[in-house]
C-alpha cells in the first residue's frame, strides 16, 4: 500500500515516541521487598574502616616474624619433606636416624626431617641433643651428663643405662632401666614403666618448640591425658635396688624449669600440654621475712642527761641509747620527810625487828621440847635423865 508522506511522518513520529518510551521503561522502579533486602545487607555488612598504615606495618611485621605458622607453608613444607626422604638410600636414612658417639656437642632434627622415622641415641656424653620431629619409636643407650630432647613418638621411647640427665620426652610408651639420678619431664599416654631405677626425678611436660601441637595430632596423642605419674615400678619391693626409685616433682620445679626451642622460619614455639598451678610466692616471702626483722629489731629508749660539770679531756653525749628489752635503773625524785614522822618510823620498825626476834625465839623453844619429846619416846624416867 502506498503511504502518504504526511502519513509516514506521523508513523515515524509514533515510531519515535514508542521507542524512547521503551528505553524508559528499562528503568523499572523496584519494589518495597527489594529496598528492604539491600538495607538489610547493608546492616549486616558493615562497612570496615580503611587500613591505616600502622596496621599495614603490623600485619607485615607479623608476617615476617612467623612465616612458619602459615598452614599452606607447612602443608607444602612437609609434602616436600617426605618427598626428599623417599630419595635418600638406605644409609643416608641411617645416619639421619642414628645419633651416635657424641661429645662435648649439639646435634638437632628439625621438624619435618624424620617424618616418622625409628631412631637410636647411643654413646652421648656432655652433649644436648633435639629430636623435634614426630618418630614411631626410639631406643636411647648408654647417656651422661646431657640433656635430650624427644618430641611426639607414636610408639615407645626406651632409656637404658643412664645418668645425671635431664630428658624431655613425650611418647606413647615410656620405659627405663639401669638409670640413675636423672630427671624426666614426661608426657605419656600409658602407664610408665621403670626398673633398676635409682632417685629419677617425673615431671609433667614442659618444652615449648614450634608446630609441637601438629606433631600431637600426627602421633594421635591427646595433650590433656597425660599419665605421668601412674608410674609401674617392677623393683617396688625389691631391697637389692637402693631408694628411692623415683619421685614426684614439685609444681614450682616444673614450671621454673620450662624449655623453650626456637627453630627459624618454622612458627612460634608453643606446648599444647597444661602445666601444673603454681603460685611463685619467693617475692612474698622475701617481704615478709622483711616485716619480721623489723617488727622483731628492740627500739631504743631516748633520755636526755642533763648537763654535768666534767673535764676537758672526756667528751658530753647529748642524749644515750638504752634497748627497752633490758632494764634501767632511772633516779626518781625523793619525797621530803618530816623529822618527827621519821622518828615516828624508826621507832615502828625497832618494834617490829623485837617482834620478830620474840617469835623466833619462842619457835625455837618449841622445836626443842618437841625434840626432847621424840627422843624420850618408849624409855624409862631414869633412861631420860641419862639421855639429858
Amino acid at each position: 500500500t502506498h503511504i502518504n508522506n504526511s502519513n509516514g511522518k506521523k508513523f515515524q513520529k509514533k515510531m519515535g515516541s514508542c521507542c524512547s518510551k521503551s528505553e524508559k521503561d528499562t528503568d523499572i522502579p523496584k519494589t518495597k521487598v527489594e529496598n528492604k533486602q539491600e538495607n538489610q545487607e547493608k546492616v549486616n555488612t558493615p562497612e570496615q574502616p580503611p587500613m591505616t598504615e600502622e596496621d599495614e606495618t603490623d600485619k607485615s611485621n607479623n608476617q615476617q616474624q612467623n612465616p612458619g605458622d602459615d598452614e599452606k607453608v607447612i602443608e607444602a613444607e612437609e609434602k616436600e619433606a617426605r618427598e626428599k626422604l623417599k630419595e635418600l638410600s638406605r644409609n643416608e636414612l641411617r645416619k639421619l636416624a642414628m645419633i651416635r658417639n657424641i661429645e662435648n656437642d649439639k646435634v638437632e632434627r628439625l621438624p619435618n626431617s624424620l617424618c616418622g622415622l625409628d631412631c637410636h641415641i647411643e654413646n652421648i656424653t656432655n652433649s644436648t641433643i633435639h629430636i623435634l620431629d614426630v618418630t614411631s619409636q626410639i631406643l636411647v643407650d648408654h647417656i651422661k651428663n646431657s640433656t635430650i630432647v624427644i618430641g611426639p613418638s607414636s610408639g615407645s621411647v626406651f632409656i637404658r643405662n643412664c645418668e645425671n640427665c635431664k630428658f624431655y620426652i613425650a611418647c606413647t610408651q615410656f620405659r627405663t632401666r639401669d638409670c640413675t639420678d636423672c630427671s624426666v619431664y614426661l608426657y605419656v599416654a600409658t602407664a610408665p614403666i621403670i626398673e633398676l631405677t635409682h632417685n629419677m626425678r617425673i615431671g609433667s611436660w614442659n618444652c615449648a618448640y614450634p608446630r609441637l601441637n601438629r606433631q600431637f595430632k600426627e602421633a594421635e596423642m591427646d595433650p590433656m591425658d597425660n599419665k605421668c605419674y601412674e608410674v609401674h615400678d617392677f623393683n617396688a619391693n625389691d631391697g637389692a635396688v637402693p631408694q628411692p626409685h623415683w619421685i614426684k616433682m614439685d609444681a614450682g620445679e616444673i614450671v621454673n624449669n620450662q624449655l623453650t626451642i626456637d627453630v627459624a622460619n618454622k612458627g612460634t614455639p608453643i606446648n599444647p600440654v597444661p602445666l601444673p598451678e603454681y603460685e611463685d610466692t619467693t617475692d612474698q616471702q622475701e617481704k615478709n621475712t622483711d616485716e619480721s626483722t623489723t617488727r622483731n629489731k628492740p627500739d631504743t629508749l631516748i633520755i636526755p642527761q642533763e648537763p654535768v660539770e666534767i673535764s676537758s679531756d672526756t667528751k658530753t653525749p647529748s642524749e644515750v641509747h638504752i634497748p627497752i628489752e633490758e632494764k634501767t635503773i632511772i633516779d626518781t625524785p625523793v619525797e621530803e620527810v618530816h623529822p618527827f614522822e621519821e622518828k615516828q618510823n624508826e621507832k615502828v620498825d625497832e618494834d617490829e625487828n623485837k617482834d620478830e626476834d620474840e617469835n623466833k625465839d619462842e619457835n625455837k623453844d618449841e622445836k626443842n621440847q618437841d625434840d626432847t619429846k621424840v627422843d624420850g619416846e618408849g624409855l624409862d624416867d631414869d633412861q631420860v635423865d641419862l639421855e639429858f
